[in-house]
């Protein structure tokens, strides 16, 4: 039996173009919004392995693509210690091993949407034992909305009763109020003077009213 597991993307850090990195799976990572997630890093330099034994510790940020100086949605990294130099090509694609991984909690990649999905940019760089630091890529990550957990299904709003009334002809009378839906007649208006109501109706092209009646 298989047993479910957290969300994992394997992405390639190629630091022979920088930009647009790319999923083992060959495409740009796209995630559920809130899920947890677990980042699986490959660095390299086309298929070559990088060496990061000079690696003092890797940093993934989630950023606006819009405004990416903006201060950083999520921001992890990842110590010496968790960093493996042990990775060969081979066990790379066959999903043996990688540099690192990155975990993200659920309550991380709540990201406000605004919709039904948005994109991110995705940055990694590391700092090394020099104190130098080096952007060793970049990607653009999809956030989706599955709309699971939501509170109003399909995102319906609902009124008060006060705002209800406000909008609509109430169907019982309101205090105060000079008109009311009275069930059986329909929409009914009162005299200011005696207080008698009569129902209005429509006939041969004009507005009409039947007899003036009490509460």
């Amino acid at each position: 039996m298989t047993v479910l597991a957290t969300k994992t993307t394997r992405l390639k850090v190629d630091l022979s173009r920088e930009t647009n990195l790319l999923t083992q799976a060959n495409r740009t990572p796209e995630i559920w919004r809130g899920t947890d997630w677990q980042l699986q890093l490959g660095v390299f330099q086309g298929d070559t392995p990088y060496d990061l034994s000079q690696v003092e510790s890797l940093t993934v940020e989630i950023r606006d693509n819009s405004n990416r100086t903006a201060a950083a949605y999520v921001s992890k990294t990842v110590a010496a210690a968790d960093i493996t130099n042990t990775i060969t090509l081979e066990n790379w694609t066959s999903g043996a091993a990688q540099h690192c991984s990155v975990d993200f909690t659920d309550e991380e990649t709540s990201l406000d949407l605004g919709g039904n999905e948005k994109v991110y940019l995705l940055a990694i760089g590391v700092i090394a034992t020099d104190g130098k630091r080096t952007t060793l890529g970049t990607t653009i990550l999809k956030v989706k909305e599955d709309g699971l957990g939501s509170e109003s299904p399909g995102g319906a709003t609902f009124l008060t009763e006060a705002q209800s009334d406000a909008r609509y002809v109430p169907r019982v009378q309101v205090a105060g109020e000079a008109v009311r839906f009275k069930t059986g007649e329909g929409l009914q208006l009162q005299d200011r003077i005696t207080g008698k109501w009569t129902t209005i109706y429509f006939e041969d092209g004009a507005f009409a009213h039947g007899p003036w009646e009490d509460e």
